[in-house]
């Protein structure tokens, strides 16, 4: 009987241990949550929807000098430092993208996908950027293109995004 109370005392002082143990884990985490500065938050709309503002990835892709060649370029999560870029068409998305001391040939085609493209077609909506003249619609079922290009530079071109910017 003695050896069965002093096993059961120390079974009972280790989960008293062991609750005191774990209880402080979660204290320091509790702490650093509260210290962390708060968020800046867009002023309350009539109609909320956290879950609908897209997440922007960080870079991914981290080159250096090189070339990079090919027949499209995706700009999102991508990061190189004085590339010679030479590729006929980029797309971008929205992410993040760092392109600092590049070389990138003359005209080439943007194509905008998801958040980009939805921002461009916001802005040119409100009139942020203007619509093209109307043109006669093309014979025939045609299809017709719009293109971003991006004009020659005389020395190496600097493209950051505001979040590549951050990394």
């Amino acid at each position: 009987m003695n050896k069965v109370t002093v096993a059961f005392g120390s079974f009972i002082v280790g989960i008293l241990c062991g609750l005191l143990a774990f209880s402080l884990v979660q204290t320091s985490t509790r702490v650093q949550a509260f210290q962390q500065p708060p968020q800046a938050q867009a002023p309350p709309s009539v109609i909320s929807m956290p879950g609908a503002v897209p997440v922007v990835p960080p870079l991914q892709f981290f080159g250096e000098g090189s070339t990079v060649g090919g027949a499209v370029q995706q700009l999102d999560g991508f990061s190189c430092e004085r590339c010679t870029i030479a590729v006929p068409v980029f797309t971008y998305g929205g992410g993040a993208f760092r392109l600092p001391g590049s070389k990138v040939p003359r005209n080439v085609e943007i194509r905008l996908t998801g958040a980009a493209q939805n921002t461009f077609n916001l802005l040119r909506m409100t009139g942020a950027i203007p619509n093209p003249a109307p043109v006669a619609p093309p014979p025939g079922n045609a299809i017709q293109k719009t293109m971003l290009e991006i004009k020659a530079q005389s020395s190496p071109l600097d493209l950051v995004s505001l979040e590549g910017v951050k990394k």
